[in-house]
């Protein structure tokens, strides 16, 4: 069975991402200045400039759950290629008798199905092409630390990161609803990109391979850019991510959807056209820090029962809170 890399050391992996200052947190002094400045640029620039994810162990490389599952069980494979793989999960899960039922009832047609039931496989530990991040930066720090047990034991096992990427400065494309609004849209962009990559003699195709603009963000957060746009807009949102996946909304999540096989999201070059800076950044945090970031996201309402909302908890919650006004 063939296994994913991992970054061996915080040294090895710093190559991959902007030059910072808080590239390692070993204390609560920097975890506190770090913590500020983000907590205030994320404030400041709203909810759209920063994406950010947290990832409970700093030796993961940002492979998606696809690129696990493919790579991990290679040697099982029957038949196909990678592009095959997410034809034939979506059609499956297309068949599927309680999805075909709410397809139905929404009246939903073939294009607007494809990325609702993506987000689904997705958070509910399915494979997906896709990548989660947020543009909330607490709701990053809780997926960062959530259920981390630090015990010692040397080098980079003993940090969890927090990643950060300037989406009005890197080249990631959006998915345009309307214009890619299906699964089968990427994979011909995938398609289109390793053609132009096999017929690239010159010694630049291997950069064409690892340029962020192979890269698209699928999000539910932001305004459409034109009218025509706006007409292709069935949900609030444009590719519909949380039609049925209502835990988008509170994580302000989105995704960004990697073509490739074997790269990891980090090995792409987010380049600023302007100034050629790396726009992805990466924390590397200690765990025993763990107890103060807790803290930090208590004061910010952000647990486990707002990340995953359910009906009973919520309404189980506004009855607590109406026997103490009424019968307290």
């Amino acid at each position: 069975m063939a296994s994913l890399p991992f970054h061996a050391s915080l040294e090895q992996k710093k190559k991959y991402f902007k030059n910072t200052s808080h590239y390692i947190i070993d204390d609560e002094e920097g975890l506190e200045k770090w913590y500020e400045k983000w907590k205030a640029i994320n404030e400041e620039a709203g909810s759209g400039q920063y994406i950010f994810r947290g990832a409970n162990e700093a030796k993961y490389m940002l492979f998606n759950t696809a690129q696990r599952k493919w790579n991990e069980k290679i040697e099982r494979k029957k038949h196909g290629n990678y592009r095959d793989y997410f034809t034939t999960l979506l059609n499956i899960a297309k068949n599927n008798a309680v999805f075909k039922k709410v397809f139905e009832f929404y009246k939903l047609d073939k294009d607007e199905i494809d990325f609702p039931l993506m987000s689904l496989l997705q958070h509910y530990k399915g494979p997906s092409p896709f990548l989660d991040w947020t543009y909330n930066f607490d709701v990053a720090l809780y997926f960062a630390i959530d259920g981390i047990k630090h015990e010692v034991k040397g080098g980079i096992n003993d940090y969890f990161s927090v990643y950060t990427i300037n989406k009005h400065k890197a080249q990631i494309k959006r998915l345009v609803p309307g214009k890619e609004s299906t699964i089968q849209g990427l994979i011909e962009r995938m398609r289109t990109s390793n053609m132009k990559r096999l017929n690239n003699d010159d010694k630049n195709k291997d950069d064409k391979s690892y340029s962020s603009e192979r890269l698209v963000y699928v999000s539910d957060f932001e305004e459409s850019e034109s009218e025509n746009e706006k007409d292709n807009i069935k949900y609030i949102g444009g590719a519909g991510t949380a039609l049925y996946n209502q835990n988008i909304i509170p994580q302000q999540g989105l995704f960004i959807f990697n073509p490739s096989r074997t790269i990891p999201l980090e090995e792409y070059k987010f380049n600023d056209k302007e100034s050629g800076n790396v726009q992805i950044r990466c924390c590397n945090i200690h765990k025993a820090l763990n107890p103060l970031l807790y803290k930090k996201l208590a004061a910010s309402a952000v647990n486990k029962a707002f990340i995953y909302p359910t009906i009973g908890n919520i309404v189980a919650s506004i009855t607590k809170e109406m026997d103490k006004v009424f019968f307290t």
